[in-house]
Protein backbone atom coordinates (compact mmCIF):
# COMPACT_ATOMS: atom_id res chain seq x y z
CA UNK A 1 0.00 0.00 0.00
CA UNK A 2 2.83 2.34 0.82
CA UNK A 3 4.47 1.65 -2.55
CA UNK A 4 1.25 2.37 -4.42
CA UNK A 5 0.67 5.59 -2.53
CA UNK A 6 4.19 6.79 -3.36
CA UNK A 7 3.56 5.91 -6.99
CA UNK A 8 0.36 7.93 -6.94
CA UNK A 9 2.20 10.84 -5.35
CA UNK A 10 4.92 10.55 -7.99
CA UNK A 11 2.36 10.50 -10.76
CA UNK A 12 0.57 13.45 -9.26
CA UNK A 13 3.85 15.32 -9.06
CA UNK A 14 4.57 14.57 -12.72
CA UNK A 15 1.11 15.85 -13.71
CA UNK A 16 1.69 19.06 -11.81
CA UNK A 17 5.08 19.52 -13.44
CA UNK A 18 3.66 18.80 -16.90
CA UNK A 19 0.77 21.24 -16.45
CA UNK A 20 3.26 23.90 -15.41
CA UNK A 21 5.14 23.50 -18.71
CA UNK A 22 2.49 22.51 -21.26
CA UNK A 23 -1.09 23.63 -21.95
CA UNK A 24 -1.82 20.07 -23.14
CA UNK A 25 0.14 16.81 -22.87
CA UNK A 26 3.88 16.71 -23.51
CA UNK A 27 3.36 14.21 -26.36
CA UNK A 28 0.97 16.44 -28.27
CA UNK A 29 3.21 19.46 -27.67
CA UNK A 30 6.37 17.84 -29.04
CA UNK A 31 4.53 16.22 -31.95
CA UNK A 32 3.39 19.73 -32.85
CA UNK A 33 6.99 20.96 -32.61
CA UNK A 34 8.08 18.28 -35.12
CA UNK A 35 5.18 19.06 -37.45
CA UNK A 36 5.80 22.81 -37.25
CA UNK A 37 9.50 22.15 -37.98
CA UNK A 38 8.46 20.41 -41.21
CA UNK A 39 6.17 23.30 -42.17
CA UNK A 40 9.04 25.73 -41.66
CA UNK A 41 11.28 23.45 -43.73
CA UNK A 42 8.85 23.56 -46.66
CA UNK A 43 7.73 27.19 -46.44
CA UNK A 44 10.71 29.24 -45.28
CA UNK A 45 13.04 26.85 -47.07
CA UNK A 46 11.29 27.77 -50.29
CA UNK A 47 11.65 31.50 -49.69
CA UNK A 48 15.19 31.26 -48.30
CA UNK A 49 16.37 29.71 -51.55
CA UNK A 50 14.85 32.46 -53.70
CA UNK A 51 18.35 33.60 -54.61
CA UNK A 52 18.78 30.31 -56.49
CA UNK A 53 15.53 30.87 -58.40
CA UNK A 54 16.46 34.50 -59.09
CA UNK A 55 19.85 33.56 -60.52
CA UNK A 56 18.53 30.62 -62.59
CA UNK A 57 15.53 32.54 -63.95
CA UNK A 58 17.64 35.59 -64.84
CA UNK A 59 20.38 33.66 -66.65
CA UNK A 60 18.37 30.79 -68.17
CA UNK A 61 14.61 30.30 -67.75
CA UNK A 62 13.38 33.95 -67.91
CA UNK A 63 16.43 35.56 -69.48
CA UNK A 64 14.38 38.13 -71.39
CA UNK A 65 12.97 39.59 -68.16
CA UNK A 66 14.62 42.17 -65.92
CA UNK A 67 15.76 41.43 -62.36
CA UNK A 68 13.01 43.70 -61.03
CA UNK A 69 10.29 41.84 -62.94
CA UNK A 70 11.57 38.46 -61.83
CA UNK A 71 11.78 39.79 -58.28
CA UNK A 72 8.00 40.18 -58.22
CA UNK A 73 7.67 36.38 -58.24
CA UNK A 74 9.68 35.96 -55.04
CA UNK A 75 8.29 39.14 -53.51
CA UNK A 76 4.66 38.13 -54.09
CA UNK A 77 5.32 34.62 -52.81
CA UNK A 78 6.86 35.91 -49.61
CA UNK A 79 4.22 38.63 -49.25
CA UNK A 80 1.44 36.04 -49.33
CA UNK A 81 3.32 33.95 -46.78
CA UNK A 82 3.20 36.94 -44.44
CA UNK A 83 -0.04 38.72 -45.36
CA UNK A 84 -2.36 35.76 -44.97
CA UNK A 85 -1.43 35.62 -41.31
CA UNK A 86 -3.79 38.59 -40.88
CA UNK A 87 -6.67 36.20 -41.54
CA UNK A 88 -5.22 32.84 -40.54
CA UNK A 89 -4.09 33.94 -37.06
CA UNK A 90 -7.58 34.92 -35.84
CA UNK A 91 -9.06 31.88 -37.62
CA UNK A 92 -6.70 29.61 -35.71
CA UNK A 93 -7.79 31.23 -32.45
CA UNK A 94 -11.41 30.42 -33.42
CA UNK A 95 -10.66 26.72 -33.92
CA UNK A 96 -9.98 26.42 -37.66
CA UNK A 97 -6.38 25.26 -37.36
CA UNK A 98 -6.92 21.79 -38.82
CA UNK A 99 -8.81 23.09 -41.88
CA UNK A 100 -6.09 25.65 -42.62
CA UNK A 101 -3.29 23.08 -42.47
CA UNK A 102 -5.10 20.61 -44.73
CA UNK A 103 -5.85 23.33 -47.30
CA UNK A 104 -2.23 24.51 -47.22
CA UNK A 105 -0.90 20.98 -47.76
CA UNK A 106 -3.23 20.26 -50.69
CA UNK A 107 -2.51 23.55 -52.46
CA UNK A 108 1.23 23.32 -51.78
CA UNK A 109 1.54 19.83 -53.27
CA UNK A 110 -0.52 20.80 -56.34
CA UNK A 111 1.40 24.02 -57.00
CA UNK A 112 4.81 22.34 -56.64
CA UNK A 113 3.98 19.76 -59.29
CA UNK A 114 2.39 22.34 -61.61
CA UNK A 115 5.55 24.49 -61.50
CA UNK A 116 7.49 21.56 -62.94
CA UNK A 117 5.32 21.86 -66.07
CA UNK A 118 6.08 25.57 -66.64
CA UNK A 119 7.80 26.34 -69.96
CA UNK A 120 10.86 28.58 -70.47
CA UNK A 121 10.14 32.30 -70.91
CA UNK A 122 6.48 31.82 -69.90
CA UNK A 123 6.40 34.33 -67.07
CA UNK A 124 2.69 33.98 -66.29
CA UNK A 125 2.97 30.21 -65.76
CA UNK A 126 5.70 30.61 -63.18
CA UNK A 127 3.97 33.55 -61.53
CA UNK A 128 0.67 31.68 -61.15
CA UNK A 129 2.16 28.48 -59.76
CA UNK A 130 5.06 29.79 -57.69
CA UNK A 131 4.06 33.29 -56.63
CA UNK A 132 0.31 32.80 -56.18
CA UNK A 133 -0.18 29.04 -55.67
CA UNK A 134 2.83 28.24 -53.51
CA UNK A 135 2.69 31.65 -51.82
CA UNK A 136 -0.93 31.11 -50.74
CA UNK A 137 -0.12 27.62 -49.48
CA UNK A 138 2.74 28.94 -47.36
CA UNK A 139 0.63 31.85 -46.09
CA UNK A 140 -2.07 29.48 -44.83
CA UNK A 141 0.40 27.55 -42.70
CA UNK A 142 3.53 29.52 -41.81
CA UNK A 143 2.34 31.91 -39.08
CA UNK A 144 -0.09 29.45 -37.49
CA UNK A 145 2.60 26.75 -37.27
CA UNK A 146 4.60 29.11 -35.06
CA UNK A 147 1.52 30.29 -33.15
CA UNK A 148 0.25 26.79 -32.38
CA UNK A 149 3.69 25.85 -31.03
CA UNK A 150 3.61 28.86 -28.70
CA UNK A 151 0.10 27.90 -27.58
CA UNK A 152 1.34 24.47 -26.43
CA UNK A 153 4.01 25.80 -24.05
CA UNK A 154 3.80 27.75 -20.82
CA UNK A 155 7.52 27.45 -20.06
CA UNK A 156 10.51 26.93 -22.37
CA UNK A 157 8.47 28.53 -25.14
CA UNK A 158 11.43 30.35 -26.70
CA UNK A 159 13.48 27.15 -26.83
CA UNK A 160 10.66 25.17 -28.47
CA UNK A 161 10.00 27.87 -31.04
CA UNK A 162 13.72 28.14 -31.73
CA UNK A 163 13.77 24.43 -32.56
CA UNK A 164 10.82 24.94 -34.91
CA UNK A 165 12.45 27.88 -36.69
CA UNK A 166 15.58 25.82 -37.45
CA UNK A 167 13.48 24.03 -40.06
CA UNK A 168 13.72 27.05 -42.35
CA UNK A 169 17.44 27.42 -41.73
CA UNK A 170 18.16 23.75 -42.40
CA UNK A 171 16.09 23.77 -45.56
CA UNK A 172 17.74 27.00 -46.69
CA UNK A 173 21.12 25.29 -46.27
CA UNK A 174 20.41 21.97 -47.97
CA UNK A 175 17.84 22.80 -50.66
CA UNK A 176 19.83 25.53 -52.50
CA UNK A 177 22.78 23.16 -52.93
CA UNK A 178 20.47 20.37 -54.06
CA UNK A 179 18.49 22.51 -56.52
CA UNK A 180 21.58 24.21 -57.94
CA UNK A 181 22.96 20.79 -58.83
CA UNK A 182 19.66 19.36 -60.10
CA UNK A 183 18.86 22.37 -62.31
CA UNK A 184 22.09 21.95 -64.25
CA UNK A 185 22.18 18.13 -64.27
CA UNK A 186 18.64 16.90 -64.99
CA UNK A 187 16.87 20.11 -66.05
CA UNK A 188 14.25 22.38 -64.53
CA UNK A 189 11.20 20.11 -64.93
CA UNK A 190 12.76 16.96 -63.46
CA UNK A 191 14.39 18.93 -60.67
CA UNK A 192 11.06 20.48 -59.69
CA UNK A 193 9.28 17.11 -59.72
CA UNK A 194 11.90 15.68 -57.36
CA UNK A 195 11.49 18.75 -55.14
CA UNK A 196 7.69 18.47 -55.26
CA UNK A 197 7.74 14.80 -54.28
CA UNK A 198 9.87 15.53 -51.24
CA UNK A 199 7.66 18.45 -50.22
CA UNK A 200 4.51 16.32 -50.58
CA UNK A 201 5.81 13.81 -48.04
CA UNK A 202 6.75 16.61 -45.64
CA UNK A 203 3.39 18.39 -46.00
CA UNK A 204 1.41 15.22 -45.26
CA UNK A 205 3.56 14.35 -42.25
CA UNK A 206 3.24 17.88 -40.84
CA UNK A 207 -0.56 17.90 -41.22
CA UNK A 208 -0.84 14.62 -39.30
CA UNK A 209 1.53 15.58 -36.48
CA UNK A 210 0.31 19.05 -35.50
CA UNK A 211 -2.67 19.77 -33.27
CA UNK A 212 -4.24 22.55 -31.25
CA UNK A 213 -4.21 22.31 -27.44
CA UNK A 214 -7.51 20.74 -26.39
CA UNK A 215 -8.16 23.63 -24.04
CA UNK A 216 -8.24 26.03 -26.99
CA UNK A 217 -10.18 23.64 -29.22
CA UNK A 218 -13.21 24.23 -27.02
CA UNK A 219 -13.63 27.71 -28.49
CA UNK A 220 -16.65 28.21 -30.69
CA UNK A 221 -15.52 27.67 -34.26
CA UNK A 222 -18.85 29.00 -35.47
CA UNK A 223 -18.24 32.49 -34.09
CA UNK A 224 -17.54 35.13 -36.68
CA UNK A 225 -14.04 36.51 -36.94
CA UNK A 226 -14.18 40.31 -36.76
CA UNK A 227 -10.76 41.61 -37.69
CA UNK A 228 -11.38 45.14 -36.45
CA UNK A 229 -12.28 43.89 -32.97
CA UNK A 230 -8.97 42.06 -32.83
CA UNK A 231 -6.88 44.73 -34.55
CA UNK A 232 -7.90 47.88 -32.65
CA UNK A 233 -6.64 46.77 -29.19
CA UNK A 234 -3.31 45.74 -30.75
CA UNK A 235 -2.91 49.15 -32.41
CA UNK A 236 -3.19 50.75 -28.96
CA UNK A 237 -0.50 48.48 -27.52
CA UNK A 238 2.71 50.57 -27.56
CA UNK A 239 5.33 47.79 -27.22
CA UNK A 240 3.54 45.61 -29.78
CA UNK A 241 3.36 48.44 -32.32
CA UNK A 242 7.02 49.38 -31.88
CA UNK A 243 8.06 45.75 -32.39
CA UNK A 244 5.90 45.62 -35.53
CA UNK A 245 7.32 48.87 -36.95
CA UNK A 246 10.87 47.76 -36.13
CA UNK A 247 10.31 44.44 -37.85
CA UNK A 248 8.97 46.19 -40.97
CA UNK A 249 12.18 48.23 -41.22
CA UNK A 250 14.38 45.17 -40.62
CA UNK A 251 12.45 43.20 -43.24
CA UNK A 252 13.84 45.37 -46.04
CA UNK A 253 17.32 44.00 -45.43
CA UNK A 254 16.02 40.44 -45.16
CA UNK A 255 14.32 40.79 -48.55
CA UNK A 256 17.61 41.90 -50.08
CA UNK A 257 19.63 38.94 -48.82
CA UNK A 258 16.99 36.34 -49.64
CA UNK A 259 16.71 37.52 -53.23
CA UNK A 260 20.12 38.79 -54.28
CA UNK A 261 22.97 37.29 -52.26
CA UNK A 262 23.96 34.72 -54.91
CA UNK A 263 23.73 37.25 -57.76
CA UNK A 264 25.66 39.73 -55.59
CA UNK A 265 28.48 37.22 -55.19
CA UNK A 266 28.67 36.42 -58.91
CA UNK A 267 28.69 40.07 -60.03
CA UNK A 268 31.53 40.81 -57.59
CA UNK A 269 33.66 38.44 -59.64
CA UNK A 270 33.62 35.39 -57.36
CA UNK A 271 33.41 31.98 -59.01
CA UNK A 272 30.06 30.31 -59.66
CA UNK A 273 31.07 27.30 -57.56
CA UNK A 274 31.62 29.59 -54.55
CA UNK A 275 28.54 31.73 -55.23
CA UNK A 276 26.29 28.65 -55.28
CA UNK A 277 27.18 28.11 -51.62
CA UNK A 278 26.56 31.67 -50.38
CA UNK A 279 22.89 31.02 -49.59
CA UNK A 280 23.85 27.78 -47.87
CA UNK A 281 26.41 29.66 -45.75
CA UNK A 282 23.84 32.31 -44.86
CA UNK A 283 21.15 29.80 -43.89
CA UNK A 284 23.54 27.31 -42.28
CA UNK A 285 24.81 29.91 -39.83
CA UNK A 286 21.22 30.99 -39.18
CA UNK A 287 20.52 27.53 -37.71
CA UNK A 288 22.91 28.26 -34.86
CA UNK A 289 21.35 31.70 -34.48
CA UNK A 290 17.88 30.18 -34.14
CA UNK A 291 18.98 27.76 -31.41
CA UNK A 292 21.40 29.25 -28.89
CA UNK A 293 19.89 32.73 -28.35
CA UNK A 294 16.46 31.13 -27.81
CA UNK A 295 17.89 29.07 -24.97
CA UNK A 296 19.08 32.21 -23.15
CA UNK A 297 15.89 34.14 -23.97
CA UNK A 298 13.92 31.98 -21.54
CA UNK A 299 16.24 33.25 -18.79
CA UNK A 300 16.89 36.89 -19.68
CA UNK A 301 13.76 37.89 -21.62
CA UNK A 302 13.13 37.69 -25.34
CA UNK A 303 13.12 41.40 -26.26
CA UNK A 304 16.33 42.12 -24.37
CA UNK A 305 17.96 39.10 -26.01
CA UNK A 306 16.95 40.01 -29.57
CA UNK A 307 18.06 43.69 -29.49
CA UNK A 308 21.84 43.10 -29.95
CA UNK A 309 21.17 40.92 -32.98
CA UNK A 310 19.05 43.58 -34.68
CA UNK A 311 21.97 46.03 -34.44
CA UNK A 312 24.31 43.29 -35.68
CA UNK A 313 22.11 42.90 -38.79
CA UNK A 314 22.64 46.58 -39.61
CA UNK A 315 26.39 46.44 -39.06
CA UNK A 316 26.90 43.33 -41.16
CA UNK A 317 24.71 44.72 -43.94
CA UNK A 318 27.11 47.64 -44.29
CA UNK A 319 30.10 45.30 -43.89
CA UNK A 320 29.36 43.74 -47.29
CA UNK A 321 30.80 46.92 -48.81
CA UNK A 322 34.23 45.94 -47.45
CA UNK A 323 34.07 42.24 -48.44
CA UNK A 324 36.38 41.97 -51.47
CA UNK A 325 37.59 38.36 -51.11
CA UNK A 326 35.68 35.05 -50.98
CA UNK A 327 36.82 34.47 -47.39
CA UNK A 328 35.69 37.92 -46.28
CA UNK A 329 32.39 37.56 -48.14
CA UNK A 330 31.76 34.16 -46.54
CA UNK A 331 32.51 35.54 -43.05
CA UNK A 332 30.09 38.44 -43.51
CA UNK A 333 27.45 36.01 -44.86
CA UNK A 334 27.91 33.76 -41.82
CA UNK A 335 27.73 36.70 -39.38
CA UNK A 336 24.60 38.11 -40.98
CA UNK A 337 23.06 34.63 -41.10
CA UNK A 338 23.64 34.07 -37.39
CA UNK A 339 22.20 37.50 -36.50
CA UNK A 340 19.24 37.08 -38.84
CA UNK A 341 18.60 33.57 -37.48
CA UNK A 342 18.55 34.87 -33.91
CA UNK A 343 16.20 37.69 -34.87
CA UNK A 344 13.84 35.50 -36.88
CA UNK A 345 13.90 32.66 -34.36
CA UNK A 346 13.06 34.97 -31.45
CA UNK A 347 10.51 37.15 -33.24
CA UNK A 348 7.45 34.86 -32.89
CA UNK A 349 8.31 34.40 -29.22
CA UNK A 350 8.53 38.19 -28.78
CA UNK A 351 5.06 38.59 -30.31
CA UNK A 352 3.62 35.71 -28.28
CA UNK A 353 5.09 37.15 -25.06
CA UNK A 354 3.13 40.37 -25.65
CA UNK A 355 -0.19 38.46 -25.75
CA UNK A 356 -2.42 39.01 -22.71
CA UNK A 357 -3.96 35.52 -23.02
CA UNK A 358 -3.27 32.29 -24.98
CA UNK A 359 -6.27 33.01 -27.23
CA UNK A 360 -4.45 36.09 -28.61
CA UNK A 361 -1.25 34.34 -29.71
CA UNK A 362 -2.40 33.45 -33.23
CA UNK A 363 -3.74 36.93 -33.89
CA UNK A 364 -0.64 38.66 -32.48
CA UNK A 365 1.73 36.63 -34.65
CA UNK A 366 -0.49 36.70 -37.74
CA UNK A 367 -1.32 40.41 -37.76
CA UNK A 368 2.28 41.47 -37.18
CA UNK A 369 3.48 39.06 -39.87
CA UNK A 370 1.04 40.59 -42.37
CA UNK A 371 2.60 44.02 -41.93
CA UNK A 372 5.96 42.74 -43.21
CA UNK A 373 4.47 42.21 -46.68
CA UNK A 374 5.21 45.77 -47.88
CA UNK A 375 9.00 45.66 -47.38
CA UNK A 376 9.24 42.04 -48.52
CA UNK A 377 7.41 42.79 -51.78
CA UNK A 378 9.15 46.08 -52.51
CA UNK A 379 12.72 45.21 -51.42
CA UNK A 380 13.55 43.13 -54.54
CA UNK A 381 12.13 45.79 -56.86
CA UNK A 382 13.89 48.61 -54.98
CA UNK A 383 17.15 46.65 -55.16
CA UNK A 384 16.71 46.00 -58.87
CA UNK A 385 16.02 49.69 -59.55
CA UNK A 386 19.02 50.86 -57.49
CA UNK A 387 21.35 48.31 -59.09
CA UNK A 388 20.79 49.45 -62.64
CA UNK A 389 22.58 47.81 -65.54
CA UNK A 390 26.00 48.19 -63.92
CA UNK A 391 25.14 46.35 -60.68
CA UNK A 392 26.02 49.17 -58.29
CA UNK A 393 25.54 47.47 -54.91
CA UNK A 394 26.55 50.44 -52.74
CA UNK A 395 23.18 52.21 -52.87
CA UNK A 396 20.97 49.28 -51.73
CA UNK A 397 23.44 48.19 -49.05
CA UNK A 398 23.58 51.66 -47.46
CA UNK A 399 19.81 52.11 -47.69
CA UNK A 400 18.95 48.78 -46.09
CA UNK A 401 21.73 49.10 -43.51
CA UNK A 402 20.26 52.39 -42.31
CA UNK A 403 16.74 50.94 -42.24
CA UNK A 404 18.00 47.99 -40.18
CA UNK A 405 19.53 50.42 -37.66
CA UNK A 406 16.23 52.30 -37.40
CA UNK A 407 14.40 49.00 -36.84
CA UNK A 408 16.82 48.07 -34.07
CA UNK A 409 16.11 51.40 -32.35
CA UNK A 410 12.38 50.63 -32.45
CA UNK A 411 13.05 47.42 -30.52
CA UNK A 412 14.91 49.43 -27.88
CA UNK A 413 11.88 51.75 -27.55
CA UNK A 414 9.56 48.71 -27.26
CA UNK A 415 11.69 47.31 -24.43
CA UNK A 416 11.63 50.65 -22.60
CA UNK A 417 7.83 50.93 -22.96
CA UNK A 418 7.35 47.37 -21.73
CA UNK A 419 9.68 48.00 -18.79
CA UNK A 420 7.73 51.13 -17.82
CA UNK A 421 4.44 49.22 -18.08
CA UNK A 422 5.74 46.48 -15.81
CA UNK A 423 6.99 49.04 -13.26
CA UNK A 424 3.57 50.71 -13.20
CA UNK A 425 1.94 47.33 -12.66
CA UNK A 426 4.27 46.55 -9.77
CA UNK A 427 3.67 49.97 -8.20
CA UNK A 428 -0.10 49.57 -8.51
CA UNK A 429 0.08 46.22 -6.76
CA UNK A 430 2.21 47.55 -3.92
CA UNK A 431 -0.63 49.29 -1.97
CA UNK A 432 -2.72 46.11 -1.94
CA UNK A 433 0.29 44.10 -0.77
CA UNK A 434 1.04 46.65 1.95
CA UNK A 435 -2.59 46.63 3.13
CA UNK A 436 -2.50 42.83 3.36
CA UNK A 437 0.72 43.02 5.37
CA UNK A 438 -0.80 45.62 7.72
CA UNK A 439 -3.90 43.47 8.17
CA UNK A 440 -1.73 40.48 8.94
CA UNK A 441 0.33 42.42 11.46
CA UNK A 442 -2.77 43.84 13.18
CA UNK A 443 -4.43 40.44 13.40
CA UNK A 444 -1.22 38.95 14.81
CA UNK A 445 -0.93 41.70 17.43
CA UNK A 446 -4.57 41.34 18.44
CA UNK A 447 -4.18 37.58 18.84
CA UNK A 448 -1.10 38.18 21.04
CA UNK A 449 -3.07 40.58 23.25
CA UNK A 450 -5.88 38.07 23.60
CA UNK A 451 -3.44 35.36 24.61
CA UNK A 452 -2.01 37.69 27.27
Amino acid sequence: MMISSRSEKSKAGEEVETSAVYTDTATRAWMTVVGAFLVQFVTLGQTNMWGVWEDYYKRHYLSHRSSGTIGWIGGTELALLLTLGLICGPLMDRGYFRQLIYAAAALGIFSNFMLSLAKPNQYYQIFLTQALGMGTSMGLSWSISMAVTAAHFKRHRAWAMGLVSTGGGLSGTVIPIMMNRLFYSIGFGSAMRAHAGMNAALWISAALLMSMPRELQKKQASSRVKIHEVLVPFLRDGPYMMVTVGTILLAFGVGFHVGFIQLFSITKGFSSSFSFYTIAILNGSSILGRLFPNYFADRFGVILTVIPFTFAMSITMLSFLAAHTPVGFALVCATYGFSFGAFFGLLPTVLASLARSPSEVGARVGISSASWAVPIVTAPSITGALLGQNYNWTKPLILFGVLDAAGACCYVVAWLLLRRRNLKRVNSEMPSIQSIEKATVSSTSSSVKMSE
